[in-house]
């Protein structure tokens, strides 16, 4: 819809008024210099000549009507601003529908990961058993740091040991020596070099390094996600000569 003006001279004064279009683009576009301008804004011109009048109002993006001794000024699909806007909405458009797909995306994941809880893994026996069904003999919480720093080495610290006893007696040692100089418990040791690897068997110990490795790299990749559900699951042989 236009605007309807009671003279040329009105609806060009107005367009160049109104128009957030800059005037050396619109001189350059329409051929008529900014000494003119001033005169036609100034009032110092009675009457704008219909061809000049055009010329400027398709430069800022609006077509010249004349209907009933009146100027309808009508802007026109040609024109830049129109344009910006229309790929405006298309980048908008384009945005939501990327969000869209992403967060479909999320969701299969989720779902996914919700399914995988209640799924066992058959490649090995010990994942046959769900991980959050495993009533544990015994269990401990081990922290590291310096996972995400990759200028200084990865520590360990194992605390709150329960159960472990048992372990302690069929090795034919002292709890407490167990605890204290082989889990140290609630102390900091760099992790290729726990105390307590001193008590895995050769094979154990090879395969608890190979497991380290790809839980160092699990774990610094948590860096980068939303979401995850890992674990391992594997056997551990303790050997100890009193």
């Amino acid at each position: 819809m236009g605007n309807t003006y009671k003279s040329i001279n009105d609806a060009i004064v107005a367009l160049l008024k109104n128009t957030p279009k800059q005037q050396i683009d619109i001189e350059r576009e329409s051929g008529i210099s900014r000494t003119q301008y001033s005169r036609w804004t100034s009032g110092k011109v009675k009457s704008i000549r219909e061809d000049s009048a055009r010329k400027v109002a398709k430069a800022i993006g609006y077509d010249l009507l004349f209907e009933d001794n009146k100027v309808i000024a009508q802007p026109h699909t040609g024109d830049s601003a129109t344009g910006d806007n229309m790929n405006i909405v298309k980048i908008m458009e384009k945005t939501i529908d990327s969000q869209t797909t992403t967060i479909e995306l999320q969701n299969q994941k989720i779902a996914q990961l919700e399914a995988e809880k209640t799924q066992p893994w058959p490649d090995d026996p010990a994942k046959y058993k769900l991980f959050v069904d495993v009533i544990p003999h015994c269990k401990s919480k081990i922290e590291l740091k310096n996972v995400f720093n990759f200028t200084k080495p990865i520590e360990r610290c194992i605390t709150d040991m329960h159960g472990f006893e048992k372990i302690a007696e069929l090795l034919n040692m002292p709890y407490s020596k167990f605890r204290d100089e082989y889990f140290a418990e609630g102390k900091w040791y760099p992790n290729d070099s726990h105390p307590a690897e001193s008590l895995f068997s050769k094979k154990t110990s090879k395969e608890v390094n190979e497991y380290s490795k790809g839980a160092r790299e699990i774990l610094r990749n948590l860096k980068y996600k939303f979401l995850g559900y890992d674990y391992l699951s594997f056997y551990v042989d303790y050997e100890y000569q009193g």
